[in-house]
């Protein structure tokens, strides 16, 4: 390994590991992303809460201290 590719590997096994302490709410309209978005986030070992929309996500906040949105 090259030095680039050690610090990577490290930070990625830091995430994974830290990972599992977090839940991330995942707010589109799109069903589709919102999937992809969780399958990804659940392969680095995030769970994670779908909403469809901001009221929705409003009544999901409660404990979560990470969202991510497409809608502004």
């Amino acid at each position: 390994m090259i030095e680039g590719q050690i610090t990577t590997h490290r930070r990625d096994r830091n995430l994974r590991m830290n990972s599992s302490k977090y839940t991330i709410l995942v707010v589109d309209d799109e069903e589709l992303l919102r999937k992809f978005i969780v399958t990804f986030l659940s392969q680095l070992g995030y769970s994670s809460v779908t909403a469809i929309d901001g009221v929705d996500a409003l009544d999901k906040m409660k404990g979560i201290r990470l969202m991510l949105s497409s809608q502004i």
